[in-house]
């Protein structure tokens, strides 16, 4: 099957780990550790928790190699990466791939038709 055909939503992974905006790296780093994942979505804490960003392993190495102590209580609010690339649940992988090469990550937001995020598609999911 090509990768034009088949949709975001037959790869992505609807169990997608989340912090809050007013937590800090060892919160986001936790639970990268006890979920064996590589990115965490920043959300508000207000009630419609929406992503704002995320925070990878890679932002984990950038942070913590400038030695400031101070970062470690920075709100990741602060520290994420934003503004979060999305792509619809209903989007081709071939899309996907696309969207991933120009702007240079390795995850998507995947959302609904309501713009709800419903999961995540990593490069892994796709190359599996």
């Amino acid at each position: 099957m090509h990768s034009d055909k088949i949709s975001v939503s037959n790869l992505m992974n609807p169990r997608v780990q989340t912090d809050c905006e007013d937590q800090n790296i060892m919160s986001a780093c936790n639970i990268m550790y006890t979920n064996n994942i590589g990115s965490v979505i920043i959300v508000s804490h207000d009630g419609n928790r929406g992503p704002l960003g995320i925070i990878t392993e890679r932002d984990v190495v950038r942070i913590l190699g400038k030695l400031d102590p101070n970062l470690l209580q920075t709100p990741l609010s602060t520290l994420m990466s934003k503004p979060i690339i999305t792509i619809k649940e209903s989007a081709s992988i071939n899309e996907a791939t696309k969207i991933m090469n120009n702007k240079k990550i390795r995850r998507l937001v995947v959302v609904d038709k309501n713009n709800k995020m419903i999961g995540i598609l990593t490069q892994r999911d796709i190359f599996k």
